[in-house]
């Protein structure tokens, strides 16, 4: 059985108000060909899930530009300037997600899940053996280490020695 269809029949499926998943970065990688008759096909009101929204001649930044898509949920949209003027006039509605983030939403959606826990769990104080040392690391504050300085802590035979 053939389960390939035609750029015309790929087209024809998407409706207004549909959500489109486009792959790529930038507009490399992406079915463009697709895009491009989405584009010309005069498809409105779209929810498009991408890592970006391209440039605004290039891919699925052609949607944003004609201004097809209602809502966008992406992690940068830095290239196109058509889509921080149309943010920014309330025309279209932008929920950001990390990269990390969004490729897990998506793979999470995938796999049939309903929702994913986002966040840590905090660990709540209780005494152990009727001590309190569990309530006494609990109102500690954490020191803070970052970037050099963590490494500086690690024993010299794991990173070597320190900079001075």
């Amino acid at each position: 059985m053939d389960k390939r269809i035609s750029l015309q029949d790929a087209v024809s499926k998407v409706k207004d108000g549909m959500v489109v998943m486009v792959g790529g970065f930038l507009g490399a990688g992406s079915p463009t060909a697709i895009l491009d008759a989405l584009a010309e096909s005069g498809v409105k009101d779209l929810t498009l899930i991408c890592n970006d929204t391209a440039y605004p001649d290039v891919a699925h930044g052609k949607l944003i530009t004609n201004k097809q898509v209602k809502k966008l949920i992406v992690s940068h949209i830095g290239t196109n300037p058509n889509t921080s003027e149309q943010m920014n006039s309330g025309e279209l509605k932008i929920e950001f997600a990390p990269q990390g983030t969004l490729a897990e939403r998506i793979r999470a959606a995938g796999a049939g899940l309903g929702g994913v826990e986002r966040g840590e769990r905090r660990r709540r104080a209780r005494p152990h053996d009727g001590r309190s040392r569990w309530r006494a690391a609990a109102r500690r504050p954490r020191p803070r280490a970052h970037g050099l300085c963590r490494l500086q802590r690690l024993p010299h035979g794991l990173l070597g020695k320190p900079r001075d």
